[in-house]
């Protein structure tokens, strides 16, 4: 990295988190990512008919069993907890085994799915049939999951942290990162139909539209 380096980040949260370590003297710019629009496909993926889905790997970070022990508060015996997503990561299974343990003590064999990684088609009948998609992680760089579920227009709850807040506004609800009480309520809260917000949020996705982001780039080359 020397003085003529442009550095792009995916947003304010990484930028800001990128100038503590490097100076605020480096060039650093951010543009938000893009996201395929995904689309219902002709797939004969079943889903169950009432269930919270996370897609996502079992990294530690995504602090998956928050979202397991808050589902076990739920008192909604027809209400499923679907995760889906590569379950060992680089040959670690550390969060999967804590799941499969938590599961079998507090007897959630039949409520929670263990779905494995999906394709892309699979995730498209996932985001759209699922009641709510909660996304509990205690750090990530940007949030890509909470744009597709709202572009299939489902309730998005999300963990409070910095970068979740900058990517989902008013769009979504948050609960207390690591609080599983506070996830329950949310969840239960959103359960309910008349709770559900009425924001647009097709028009608030198209700001991750791929023309943005090309546009983004564009910008900060003419500069430099």
């Amino acid at each position: 990295i020397n003085k003529g380096t442009q550095i792009i980040t995916t947003s304010n949260y990484s930028k800001k988190n990128l100038i503590k370590i490097l100076g605020s003297d480096k060039s650093i710019s951010s543009v938000y990512q893009s996201f395929n629009f995904l689309k219902t496909s002709s797939t004969n993926y079943k889903t169950p008919e009432n269930y919270v889905l996370h897609i996502g790997s079992f990294e530690k970070r995504k602090d998956l069993i928050t979202l397991v022990k808050a589902f076990k508060l739920i008192d909604d015996s027809n209400l499923k907890l679907v995760l889906a997503g590569a379950q060992i990561i680089n040959g670690n299974s550390e969060v999967l085994n804590e799941i499969k343990k938590f599961i079998v003590q507090n007897k959630l064999e039949s409520k929670v799915i263990l779905a494995g990684y999906v394709s892309k088609d699979e995730a498209s009948v996932l985001y759209k049939n699922a009641r709510i998609y909660v996304f509990p992680s205690i750090d990530e760089g940007f949030g890509i999951p909470i744009l597709e579920a709202l572009s299939f227009s489902a309730p998005v709850i999300c963990s409070d942290i910095d970068v979740f807040k900058e990517v989902g506004g008013d769009y979504v609800e948050y609960f207390k990162a690591g609080d599983s009480i506070s996830l329950s309520k949310k969840i239960a809260l959103i359960l309910n139909p008349r709770n559900l917000k009425q924001n647009n949020h097709k028009k608030y996705i198209n700001k991750f539209s791929r023309k943005l982001f090309i546009e983004g780039f564009e910008k900060i080359i003419l500069k430099s």
